[in-house]
């Protein structure tokens, strides 16, 4: 049969499964019909000795004479050596957008904490909020060299902090998608630029350390804030060396006053850790108000 509207059009669905029904003129051009009716347009060719099929597209959105159409130019792209399906994944891969991939990214990794996507969204919107709907293969060196430059202006920090999250996505990016034999389909990581360029900020490591001489003034400055929640806080960090976020994140489940231990969960590490509390903690949570900790 030659595929045409009336022939598509009269084409029964099998009682289960599909049916393929092929065209006599055009080698490997078929209508594929589902049980539940479903007509689409299809081409199957071998490559390298292996049968493969590719959906054209469905009927009511191409018509029979545009799946003709497309079929004879897969047909011509075969001759040449070119594999449609490849083709067509390539042409998918390319156009995915930096937000895309940025949202790919964070669902994907599972040691991701939430606070490190929301960062990581927060500084590539900061950075490039004009880049969100290019496709990572719009993205050159260049761009990256020039964009690192005009964001250092503002904070160098900040910069380098865009720039490694930008690679981070770009590194996922080329690992996910490759080709059958391996070779990513996006080539190349702009962000690798700024190493050949030498062109990172370098940064002073801050020197947050409170002098020894200096930690009974600080203690006593601590002492006579308003807030006692905050004297607390503010203590609990200083002995026992818990970061920030780590110190708001206790809760008293966490508090055992028995063993006199203070266990931190998901640690940076992805860890729990158990620290001794010393008398003066233990002291300190024994007395302290049960408003004060999150239950």
């Amino acid at each position: 049969m030659r595929i045409s509207k009336e022939q598509v059009d009269n084409a029964p669905a099998p009682a289960s499964g599909y049916k393929i029904y092929w065209d006599d003129t055009i080698k490997g051009f078929g209508l594929q019909v589902t049980s539940a009716g479903v007509k689409s347009f299809v081409i199957q060719y071998r490559v390298s000795g292996k049968s493969r099929r590719m959906t054209l597209g469905k009927y009511g959105k191409i018509t029979p004479e545009q799946a003709r159409n497309e079929a004879k130019k897969k047909t011509g792209e075969i001759v040449q050596g070119i594999d449609p399906l490849v083709a067509k994944r390539k042409t998918e891969v390319q156009s995915i957008t930096l937000d895309a991939a940025l949202t790919d990214y964070c669902a994907s990794n599972n040691r991701l904490k939430d606070a490190t996507k929301k960062e990581m969204r927060g500084s590539l919107t900061w950075g490039s909020k004009d880049w969100l709907k290019k496709p990572l293969s719009a993205i050159t060196g260049d761009m990256v060299l020039r964009r690192h430059k005009q964001l250092g202006e503002r904070s160098h920090a900040q910069a380098n902090v865009w720039g490694r999250y930008l690679r981070a996505i770009f590194n996922r990016a080329m690992a996910e998608h490759k080709d059958q034999d391996g070779t990513p389909i996006i080539k190349v990581n702009p962000v690798q630029t700024l190493t050949i360029k030498k062109a990172w900020y370098e940064l002073k490591r801050k020197q947050t350390v409170i002098p020894a001489h200096q930690i009974a003034a600080w203690w006593q400055a601590v002492g006579g804030l308003p807030n006692p929640a905050a004297q607390s806080y503010l203590r609990l960090l200083m002995l026992t060396g818990l970061r920030r976020e780590e110190g708001l994140g206790i809760k008293w489940g966490d508090v055992d006053l028995v063993t006199g231990t203070i266990t931190v969960r998901d640690t940076k590490n992805h860890e729990d850790h158990t620290l001794p509390l010393g008398r003066y903690l233990r002291g300190m949570f024994s007395g302290m108000p049960r408003c004060y900790v999150p239950q």
